[in-house]
């Protein structure tokens, strides 16, 4: 099903309130407006405020993939090269949970996220499906072939659980699928390089963010000079990871 939806263009000017220079490359937000930056072997936790509470230094011998910090009590740590998933806790401390999915010859993975059943979600590329699994790498459900499903090819950058949805970002869209892997909807966004937060998911290019309102259910289309690096809006500030390793915040005027 396409989903239609109205754009609103929200005229909003945002001036720097504060940087900081960081150890990382990409960022996300946790459910708390909490900030995790990382690099292929460190996470490092920040308030909201910029205060360092946390840090996390893998021992792993493959680099970090991706992380996914939106339930903070279980973070997930994946690792592409290995096909390996490891959990931290609030204070980034190592659970002693370690995923590896090659034991269960999935050998390919290529996006892994939390899923609030304990268990979680996988893109499998080799058959171009999501796959639901739990703790013990058993099988709680599957989409099947999503090129089939949806009638064209797909290539996903992004995977998020968040309130009883599934998000699969792919390229000029965002798949919809519901708590048990079915397909709901199509929401055109272009979402290259998208960040979820509790408000939304928002996507910035071409000097705007396109931000897609969890509640509101539109896409909110937000003028912003400089967007060429990892940039989200979490529904009132700007958050931006910039070349040279520093982090701004800005915030509405």
């Amino acid at each position: 099903m396409q989903l239609l939806l109205v754009v609103q263009l929200l005229a909003q000017q945002f001036s720097e309130v504060k940087r900081m220079k960081v150890n990382g490359s990409q960022f996300c937000l946790d459910n708390l407006n909490n900030i995790y930056v990382y690099n292929e072997r460190s996470i490092y936790k920040y308030n909201s405020s910029g205060k360092q509470l946390f840090n996390y230094s893998s021992t792993n011998a493959s680099n970090i993939t991706s992380i996914d910090v939106l339930n903070p009590l279980r973070i997930l740590v994946f690792f592409k090269d290995i096909n390996q998933v490891q959990f931290l806790d609030n204070t980034l401390s190592e659970t002693g949970i370690v995923l590896n999915l090659g034991d269960i010859d999935l050998q390919q993975a290529s996006l892994v996220c939390n899923s609030a059943s304990k268990g979680i979600w996988v893109f499998n590329p080799q058959n171009i499906e999501l796959l639901h699994l739990n703790n013990d790498l058993t099988s709680i459900s599957k989409t099947g072939n999503l090129s089939v499903l949806l009638a064209k090819n797909i290539n996903p950058t992004r995977l998020y659980e968040f309130n009883n949805h599934l998000y699969l970002c792919n390229q000029n869209s965002i798949l919809v699928f519901d708590i048990f892997g079915t397909y709901e909807k199509n929401i055109r966004i272009n979402c290259d390089n998208c960040f979820i937060t509790d408000s939304g998911i928002s996507n910035a290019m071409n000097d705007t963010i396109y931000s897609y309102d969890f509640e509101q259910k539109l896409i909110n289309k937000i003028p912003f000079i400089g967007t060429k690096n990892p940039t989200v809006f979490n529904g009132k500030s700007v958050l931006q990871i910039q070349q040279n390793m520093e982090f701004i915040w800005f915030e509405k005027k």
